[in-house]
């Protein structure tokens, strides 16, 4: 099985500091921001072998999410803490992550 290439947007980037910085100030948990972080990647990194698991997201929330024309997908993460907004660039074989955010968001309201 070929393994896709993960990329990842620099806005998702500042949205997991924003999650780890979080944990670390607010519940004081430095140790437990960094393995949060730790996971988050390696739950994101798992789309490299399965980018296709997910559910439509464009479908779901009502909108294309994606200004290219592809079709955006999504998964929860952390036990459904988190979701995940992705696309799948069959040509190059990669996934491209752009979003993500709490589970409890309204997140139809941000696309």
């Amino acid at each position: 099985m070929e393994k896709y290439r993960v990329i990842i947007s620099p806005r998702l980037i500042e949205q997991i500091k924003s999650i780890r910085d979080y944990v670390a100030n607010v519940k004081l948990s430095p140790e437990t921001a960094e393995r949060l972080v730790t996971a988050i990647f390696d739950e994101i990194e798992s789309l490299e072998l399965f980018p296709e698991r997910g559910f439509d997201a464009d479908e779901k929330i009502g909108v294309k999410i994606d200004t290219n024309g592809r079709s955006s997908r999504g998964i929860t993460i952390q036990n459904g803490k988190y979701i995940v907004i992705y696309t799948v660039n069959q040509e190059e074989h990669s996934v491209e992550v752009a979003f993500l955010f709490s589970s409890k968001t309204d997140y139809a309201k941000l696309f």
